[in-house]
């Protein structure tokens, strides 16, 4: 069972550091490749009801999930998150790019173009009311 909705894990900021999470969701495409060093890996898209995130399978994941990386596969993955912030000043104010990394090299990324609170999507009474709450509390 899923710990977390895709979109509400990369788009919110829900995910802390070092935390455990698990998606579930559909796989809808999977890219098989072969790096420099010729090792195979696979970029892979899970999607779920609220969104989708590429996720990189490398070395021994791979080769241990390789046979069940198919499309229309419903999978659940579980990461621990690595947060780190960065500022890329190519990206307009309302983009966002979130991107996790396990520990075993596979990688997780979203790229959102209007980032909850922006204008093209602003929060809900309900979101902001939790925002409200969740940073006023001590």
């Amino acid at each position: 069972e899923a710990s977390h909705q895709i979109l509400s894990a990369t788009s919110t900021g829900v995910v802390n550091d070092g935390e455990q999470i698990t998606f579930a969701g559909l796989i809808t495409r999977v890219d098989r490749r072969i790096a420099r060093s010729g090792n195979a890996y696979a970029l892979v898209v899970l999607e779920d009801m609220t969104g989708e995130v590429e996720v990189s399978f490398f070395a021994k994941t791979y080769d241990t999930y390789a046979r069940d990386l198919v499309d229309d596969a419903v999978v659940t993955i579980k990461v621990r998150a690595r947060v780190k912030a960065k500022v890329d000043p190519k990206m307009d104010k309302e983009q966002g790019l979130i991107t996790i990394t396990t520990t075993s090299g596979a990688r997780h990324a979203l790229r959102i173009e209007h980032c909850a609170g922006s204008l093209e999507r602003p929060l809900t009474d309900a979101e902001l009311d939790g925002k409200f709450l969740a940073l006023a509390e001590p």
